[in-house]
C-alpha cells in the first residue's frame, strides 16, 4: 500500500512539473528570451578574444598611474561588459514589444554580479578583502534574483537602532 501511495505522490509531482513546463517554460515569450540569451552569449564569446586584445592594447598607451590598473581590469572584463550591455538592450527591446522578460532579468543579474565580482577581485590586492566583497556581492545577487532584496532591506531598516543621528 505504501508503494502505491509513493507512486501516486510521484505521479502527482511529475504531473505538476509537466504542467509548469508547459505553462511557464515552453511559452513563446520564454523561448524567445532563451534564444536571445544564447545568441547574445555566443556573440560575446566569439568576440571575447579580439575585444580583450584590442582593449588591452589601448591600455598599454596609458601613462603609469592609479587609473591604469582600473583600465586594465576593465579591458580584461570587456567581453562581460559587452554581454551585459547586449542583455540590457535585448530587455529594452522586449519591453518595447510588451513581452515578459523574467529570464532576461535573471541573466542580466547573473552577468552583472559576475562582472562586479570579477572587477573587484582584480582591483583589490588584499585576498581576504576580495573574498569578503565577492561573498557580499553573491548574497546581494541571490537576494535580488529571488526578489527578496527589498523585504530584507525593509526588515533590516525596521531592526535598526538609532544612535544619535546615526542608524545602526
Amino acid at each position: 500500500m505504501d508503494a502505491l501511495l509513493a507512486f501516486s505522490s510521484l505521479h502527482q509531482y511529475a504531473y505538476r512539473a509537466a504542467s509548469w513546463l508547459r505553462d511557464v517554460l515552453l511559452v513563446p515569450d520564454t523561448l524567445w528570451q532563451l534564444a536571445c540569451i544564447l545568441v547574445l552569449a555566443l556573440a560575446a564569446l566569439l568576440t571575447a578574444r579580439p575585444l580583450r586584445r584590442n582593449l588591452l592594447h589601448h591600455t598599454e598607451h596609458l601613462p603609469p598611474g592609479p587609473l591604469r590598473p582600473v583600465a586594465v581590469a576593465l579591458a580584461r572584463a570587456g567581453p562581460s561588459i559587452l554581454l551585459l550591455l547586449l542583455l540590457w538592450f535585448a530587455r529594452l527591446a522586449f519591453d518595447a514589444a510588451h513581452a515578459a522578460t523574467p529570464l532576461l532579468r535573471t541573466a542580466e543579474s547573473l552577468v552583472l554580479v559576475w562582472l562586479l565580482i570579477r572587477l573587484s577581485s582584480r582591483l583589490v590586492r588584499n585576498e581576504t578583502l576580495a573574498r569578503i566583497i565577492a561573498i557580499a556581492a553573491w548574497v546581494l545577487a541571490a537576494l535580488n534574483i529571488a526578489g527578496l532584496l527589498a523585504p530584507v532591506v525593509g526588515l533590516m531598516d525596521a531592526m535598526a537602532l538609532p544612535i544619535g543621528n546615526f542608524r545602526l
